[in-house]
């Protein structure tokens, strides 16, 4: 018999009668046993509709980012297009969001036939009768190291957002597990970073879905509209790349017509990124990656080298290294599939430094001897390799591309998206630009950064991909997002850009703060401070008070002061000064969003006082410049410059 499934009033077959249940054995394969090997691009199995919860996701994706964000703070106040998505989720998106998993037929780099899998996700509030004509996004998601931790299996921490961009902004999002990955049964390792496998993998799974006709999407009342979108971070984002590569210049591709895609935060430079890793000695926070990589290219190129040549010998010993700890056998078994990332990085660290917090460079996970050899020559053959598999240069993409990284990243190196940029302009493409995943000037965290650049991505997509990076202003979204909405989510959209103007009020204070004091009792009359010489790369110098009530709806107090940041004014040019009165603390933000500041106050008080003060910040590292020069009694403390809750203020006037 043929399954219906009743969504909104509607009483459909589900998926067209293609799934049929044959009692507990569940849906069935497309494909029957013993039928010719299914062509490229084909569907293979379409499993029943199931609805996940997106608070379950919610809560392990906002656990793993806190850990990756420890030390970053609240970095993330205000950035505009995260705030309307997220507005968007908090207030319309359902709890349970419908999907199907998938299996298709594709072929891996030596032309073998391969069953990858996915899972496609569909927004539920929509109207019932005639199909509703959604566009369809592809999303690869980023490195993952354990197997059955993606879509299909409803797994994967990046899987949250294509569910969410799939209800919040009406997309058909389908999420590719990667080949190697999910429910794929060949025991070959996943094609890390190899373009040809890669793409393929991601592309014949659009395929797939395009020609199925109205078969996937009927059954619970959808249709696809013909747009076709790719996105993808990190990893996904170097993936996303390649396929925008191969549809741009093999003709093989020609039936799929690209509308759009963002690629962002991935390694697009793969030599360069791979060389600049490898040759470090600073302790990477992901050691696990240089280790994946060099454990699935023997693979790929047989002949090229042996994994256990490239590696250091320690790793591949069985342990544990000392009893009872926790790198219980060899690198080998770690990265079978059965491990993810986060489990990984401690059991490298804890066998090449005897503790599983003890960090380590990427070069050390290493056999020294191969790095000199293939790494250290940039002429070698496995450089080689790594650069053929480069997408920086050679080809221009025929569709609008959206890039996204965060300056700071310490695991894929901003350089990826800034040569991709710069091969692009030189060759006469007019890239959009390189949207900075930061706020405030600090980084968001390789983490973060999908966090950031996702949803961008899909609001990107539904304002219709505006061709200036200004079109993602909040303002400007809201105009575009909401022509295209029902009533319903424009409302929640209109709340949500009037919540990010609050959020960018004034009155609203980037941290590091440091305390100004002019102490009780002084001199009648105020000090005058003024800002005498600058220097900033997109610096900003601000001023503030403290106030007893909130500014702004739903400001946070000073941490350890009680009160509230009230906007005084912002230093720009030579000149610029305000006064400070007996009894009275000024807070001053000096922050970078980019690059440096370094700027020098001159202080003016009564009787004749006077003082200069350098103060230099690097990259969010406050550094005191020169000995501050008073003529009167002042006392400076650079140990209190970014914490404004100390007991001693930063600069004490007389």
């Amino acid at each position: 018999m043929t399954l219906e499934l009743v969504l909104f009033g509607l009483r459909a077959p589900l998926l067209a009668g293609l799934i049929l249940v044959l009692g507990p054995a569940g849906p069935r394969a497309l494909a029957e046993e013993g039928a010719p090997v299914p062509a490229p691009g084909t569907l293979v199995e379409v499993q029943e509709v199931r609805f996940t919860s997106v608070g379950e996701w919610n809560d392990r994706f906002r656990e793993k980012l806190k850990t990756d964000l420890e030390a970053r703070g609240d970095a993330f106040r205000t950035f505009g297009p995260l705030t309307v998505f997220r507005q968007m989720v908090q207030g319309y998106v359902a709890d349970l969001v419908p999907s199907v998993g998938l299996r298709y037929a594709s072929e891996d780099a030596r032309g073998r036939p391969r069953t990858y899998s996915g899972r496609l996700f569909l927004p539920s509030r929509r109207p019932g009768g005639a199909p509703t004509r959604v566009p369809l996004v592809l999303y690869q998601h980023g490195t993952e190291t354990l197997r059955a931790y993606t879509p299909y299996y409803n797994q994967g921490d990046e899987t949250m957002l294509g569910a969410l961009g799939a209800e919040a902004g009406g997309f058909a999002v389908a999420m590719p597990d990667g080949d190697g990955m999910g429910a794929d049964p060949s025991p070959e390792p996943h094609a890390y970073c190899h373009e040809a496998t890669t793409a393929r993998c991601l592309l014949d799974l659009a395929r797939a879905l395009a020609h199925s006709g109205t078969r996937i999407f009927d059954g619970i009342n959808y249709v696809w509209d013909g747009r076709l979108y790719l996105l993808g971070y990190s990893e996904g984002g170097y993936i996303a790349l390649a396929a925008v590569k191969a549809l741009s210049t093999d003709p093989a591709w020609r039936d799929l017509p690209l509308t759009g895609a963002a690629c962002m935060g991935g390694p697009f430079d793969l030599a360069r990124m791979v060389r600049t890793l490898l040759q470090g000695g600073e302790p990477y926070t992901r050691p696990y990656i240089p280790a994946y990589l060099l454990s699935t290219w023997p693979a790929l190129y047989p002949g090229l080298f042996r994994f256990e040549d490239a590696v250091d010998p320690a790793l591949l010993a069985a342990g544990p290294s000392r009893p009872g700890g926790p790198d219980e056998g060899g690198l080998r078994q770690w990265l079978d599939g059965g491990l993810g990332g986060d489990q990984i990085t401690p059991r490298i660290q804890a066998r090449l430094t005897g503790d599983p917090n003890g960090g380590v460079s990427a070069r050390r996970v290493l056999n020294e001897a191969w790095a000199r050899a293939n790494v250290d020559d940039g002429a070698s053959v496995v450089m080689q390799v790594l650069d053929d598999n480069g997408l920086v240069g050679g080809w221009l993409p025929k569709v609008p591309v959206l890039l996204a990284h965060d300056p700071h990243d310490e695991c894929v190196g901003f350089y990826n998206s800034r040569n991709l940029f710069d091969a692009w302009s030189r060759m006469g493409y007019r890239p959009l630009g390189i949207v900075p995943l930061e706020a405030g000037g600090r980084g968001a965290g390789h983490v973060g950064g999908a966090l950031l650049s996702v949803p961008m991505a899909f609001v990107w997509f539904r304002a219709g991909m505006p061709a200036s990076l200004t079109g993602l202003a909040v303002d400007t979204l809201k105009s575009r997002v909401l022509a295209g909405l029902d009533p319903g989510v424009a409302a929640v959209v209109d709340r949500a850009a009037a919540l990010a103007v609050r959020e960018q009020n004034a009155n609203r204070a980037e941290f590091p703060l440091s305390r100004i004091r002019l102490q009780p009792g002084a001199r009648p009359g105020p000090w005058t401070v003024s800002l005498a010489d600058a220097f900033w790369s997109l610096g900003k110098v601000k001023l503030y008070t403290l106030a007893e009530f909130p500014q702004f709806m739903g400001q946070a107090p000073v941490p350890g002061l009680g009160g509230y940041t009230k906007f005084v004014r912002q230093l720009k040019h030579r000149g610029d000064s305000w006064e400070l009165h007996p009894g009275e603390d000024c807070y001053m933000a000096v922050y970078p969003e980019k690059g440096a500041v370094a700027l020098t106050l001159a202080f003016a008080g009564p009787g004749g006082g006077s003082g200069r003060l350098n103060i230099k910040q690097v990259k969010n590292k406050v550094l005191q410049g020169s000995a501050p020069v008073f003529s009167g009694t002042a006392q400076v403390r650079a140990g209190s410059f970014e914490h404004p809750e100390a007991a001693l203020p930063f600069l004490s006037l007389p």
